[in-house]
């Protein structure tokens, strides 16, 4: 399992307080969604194991795995509630460092990529997803496109395009 810490790149000079889990192993909790903040979402924060030295007991920080970021003072009394027990057992800490830069590459709506899957011939629909350079926004379009019942050779196109930014072809 990966860290899901709800980072908002679209917030990002809106940061109020940002909050750093303190122990190496994961936390998880419920925090207001900044968008409708009468929802909590869940979130986790995890060190990957490959960030952890266990014989030199080193960590190599990671931003994105171990900071949580609140955009109000709303957000940080309820975050502080929904996770008192946490706060209580000193597994939080006020994070006072720089952000490390967040990848935004490929950001794409869900609408924009369901107009992607609905492109019906295979050569455009090829031509545009090799546009798109992230692993990550492939898989969520990959979802998209299987729930919507788009055709298997779609579904190869995309495994493909997949495969080919993993080997290191742009």
């Amino acid at each position: 399992m990966s860290s899901t810490n709800n980072i908002f790149p679209e917030l990002e000079g809106k940061i109020f307080k940002r909050y750093s889990k303190v122990p190496v192993h994961m936390i998880s909790g419920m925090r207001p969604d900044p968008y409708e903040t009468r929802k909590s979402i869940p979130w986790v924060l995890q060190t990957k194991d490959e960030n952890y030295n266990v014989k030199a007991k080193k960590l190599t920080f990671e931003y994105e795995d171990e900071v949580i970021e609140l955009y109000s003072q709303f957000e940080v009394d309820t975050f502080k509630r929904l996770n008192k027990n946490l706060f209580d057992q000193g597994f939080f800490k006020e994070y006072i460092g720089e952000q490390a830069p967040v990848n935004t590459t490929n950001i794409v709506s869900d609408n924009e990529l369901e107009n992607i899957a609905n492109i019906r011939s295979n050569e455009a629909f090829a031509l545009e997803i090799n546009r798109l350079t992230s692993t990550l926004t492939l898989e969520r379009l990959k979802q998209i496109a299987t729930a919507a019942g788009k055709s298997v050779k779609k579904i190869q196109l995309i495994d493909s395009r997949i495969e080919a930014l993993e080997d290191g072809d742009s």
